[in-house]
C-alpha cells in the first residue's frame, strides 16, 4: 500500500467538452457541480479538483480503460459506470458520500475500481449498494461500512474496519493485514476476511464465499486461491455464540 500514489494526469475535465447530456454548473474550469442528470464521456485520463453530485453521474468510458484523479468530492445520488472499459476513481484527500448515494449499484465490480488516499474516515452509510473493488491506502483511515450491501475486493491498510447495519449480501474479500475487524449490527459478510483481530458480535455474520477477482489492480482474474479458503471454513456460517 505505500506505493499507491495517484497518476500525474493534465488533462482537466471540462463540461463544455465531455458533458453528452445537459451541461453542469461549474465554479473554477476543473470542478464541476452536478444537480441533475448527466453524462459524461472519459475517453482518456482526467483530473478533477472538485465534485459535487446531488443526482445521477454516469461515467462512459467506452471500450477504453479511463482514470480520474479527483482531490476532494461530495457525492450523492448515484455513479453509473457505462460502457465495456474498465474506469479507476482515485480520491486523493477528502471523500463525502452522503445520504442514498449508490455506485456502479448494477454493474459488476470489475468494472470499477475506487482508490482513496485520504486520511479521514472512509464512511459508507445507507445505501442500496456499491459494487466496485476499493483500495484504501491511509493506515489512520478508519473504515466504516454500515447497512450497505457491498461487492468486490477491499485492500485497505487501516487499523480499524467495521461492518455494520442491516445488510444481507455484501460479498467481499477483504484483506487488512494491519486491521481490528468488527461485523456487528445483523450485517452479513460472503466472502474472506483476512486480518489481524477479528470480532462478531450483535447478530454479525461472516460465511465463506469465493470472490471473483477479476479486474483488481494488483492482478487475478479467477477466484480466492487455495489459501484463501482454507482461512475460512464454508461451513457452518460464522455467528456470534
Amino acid at each position: 500500500l505505500q506505493e499507491i500514489v495517484a497518476p500525474e494526469i493534465s488533462n482537466q475535465i471540462k463540461s463544455s467538452d465531455f458533458l453528452t447530456n445537459k451541461p453542469a454548473k461549474t465554479g473554477p474550469q476543473d470542478s464541476i457541480v452536478i444537480g441533475g442528470s448527466t453524462e459524461i464521456l472519459l475517453n482518456g485520463d482526467y483530473y478533477l479538483r472538485y465534485l459535487k453530485l446531488n443526482s445521477t453521474l454516469t461515467l462512459n468510458v467506452g471500450s477504453s480503460d479511463s482514470t480520474l484523479v479527483i482531490e476532494q468530492a461530495d457525492l450523492a445520488g448515484e455513479i453509473i459506470v457505462k460502457g465495456t472499459g474498465r474506469l479507476t476513481i482515485y480520491f486523493k484527500d477528502r471523500l463525502n458520500m452522503e445520504g442514498y448515494f449508490k455506485m456502479n449499484e448494477k454493474g459488476l465490480p470489475s468494472k470499477l475500481t475506487v482508490v482513496y488516499l485520504g486520511v479521514n474516515e472512509l464512511l459508507v452509510q445507507n445505501s442500496p449498494g456499491m459494487n466496485a473493488h476499493f483500495v484504501v491506502k491511509s493506515e489512520k483511515a478508519k473504515v466504516t461500512i454500515n447497512a450497505v450491501p457491498i461487492k468486490g475486493i477491499f485492500l485497505t491498510g487501516s487499523k480499524n474496519v467495521e461492518f455494520g447495519g442491516y445488510a444481507n449480501n455484501s460479498e467481499v474479500l477483504l484483506v487488512a493485514p494491519d486491521a481490528s475487524v468488527v461485523i456487528t449490527g445483523s450485517h452479513m459478510v460472503n466472502g474472506s476476511i483476512i486480518s489481524e483481530n477479528f470480532k462478531i458480535w450483535n447478530n454479525g455474520q461472516l460465511k465463506y464465499k469465493e470472490i471473483n477477482t477479476e479486474g483488481f489492480p494488483f492482478g487475478g482474474t479467477g477466484g480466492n486461491t487455495q489459501q484463501d479458503k482454507e482461512l475460512i471454513s464454508s461451513e457452518p456460517t460464522i455467528e456470534p455464540n
